[in-house]
This record gives C-alpha cells, sequence and structure tokens, in this order.
C-alpha cells in the first residue's frame, strides 16, 4: 500500500502547473506516463538535484500512442501501450538508477525495471487518446501523496534546460 509522503515521477500528457493537486483516484489523475512507481524519499534536495541533471541531459521526444490493452492485477484497468518503449524504458532506468541512489525506498515491482512497460491508463470521460497519437514529452514530474489520498505535483523538470530544470 502506498503511504502518504511517498512520491512519483510521471510525464504529464496535459502539464499541469506545480502546486496542482487530485485525489488519488484513476479517474482523478491527469492523463501521464508513470516513469518511476511510488517510492519514499530520504533526501528530497539531493534527490530534486539529481533528477534536474537527469533532464538537464534529456532531450525532448515523441512517443505514440499504441494499441489497447488491460492492465492492473485483475487485468480490468484500460491502457494503452506507446509503440516504441525504447526512449521511455531508458528514462525510466535512468530516473530509476538516480532515485535509488539518493537514498530513496524503491520497492521492486513487476512492472519495473526490464519489466517496464510505459503506457497511458485509459480515463473514459473523454479523456481517452487515439491510438496514433505523437505525444510531446520535454519534461517529467514529481508528485507527492499527502494526507486524505491528496497528490499535489511537487517538482517539474524540464529536458535540456539548466533553468528549468533547476527551477
Amino acid at each position: 500500500m502506498v503511504a502518504a509522503g511517498s512520491d512519483i515521477l510521471v510525464a504529464f500528457l496535459n502539464e499541469p502547473q506545480e502546486g496542482f493537486e487530485f485525489e488519488r483516484h484513476r479517474k482523478q489523475w491527469p492523463l501521464h506516463i508513470t516513469l518511476v512507481s511510488w517510492f519514499r524519499v530520504a533526501d528530497e534536495i539531493g534527490l530534486d538535484t539529481a533528477l534536474a541533471e537527469v533532464a538537464q541531459r534529456e532531450q525532448p521526444f515523441q512517443a505514440v500512442l499504441g494499441d489497447y490493452a488491460e492492465f492492473g492485477e485483475a487485468g480490468d484497468t484500460p491502457v494503452n501501450i506507446i509503440a516504441e518503449q525504447g526512449a521511455l524504458k531508458t528514462l525510466h532506468k535512468r530516473l530509476s538508477q538516480v532515485v535509488m541512489e539518493v537514498a530513496a525506498d524503491l520497492p521492486a515491482t513487476p512492472w519495473s525495471g526490464d519489466s517496464y512497460t510505459a503506457h497511458v491508463t485509459r480515463h473514459g470521460d473523454g479523456n481517452d487518446r487515439s491510438v496514433g497519437e505523437v505525444l510531446e514529452i520535454n519534461s517529467f514530474y514529481r508528485v507527492r501523496l499527502g494526507a486524505h489520498n491528496i497528490c499535489r505535483v511537487t517538482k517539474r523538470f524540464v529536458f535540456g534546460d539548466p533553468d528549468e530544470a533547476a527551477a
């Protein structure tokens, strides 16, 4: 179970402002690609510094929304898999390594490491995207789970921009 104070790294499809809050429920999450699943941070300043360094070295790239699938323990979570996994798998590995190096508790999951599959969860209610849609990936975010199951966007890390990445 994910506890308050846990963080997650994601690439949002529609970029929210830092401080944006939403309920941690599948239908409330802004559309996103999870890059590193929930973890606990021991050194937030060190983590943000290391994540900014990764972002500065990255260049914006495109990802194409691929086929429909069913994920989750019960196979009842509708998703679109990203058609070409290469860039997102590489980013997942880099970010996971940074999280582990900065004294964060990053639990092993069946969907991380070599088993990572980049995808966008389909929310319904008009938030679905079309197969073949090109997604611009130019940043990632750290999101913190707070009290009462409320998530808060805490930091945006912009690719290739040292001023934005460190801001």
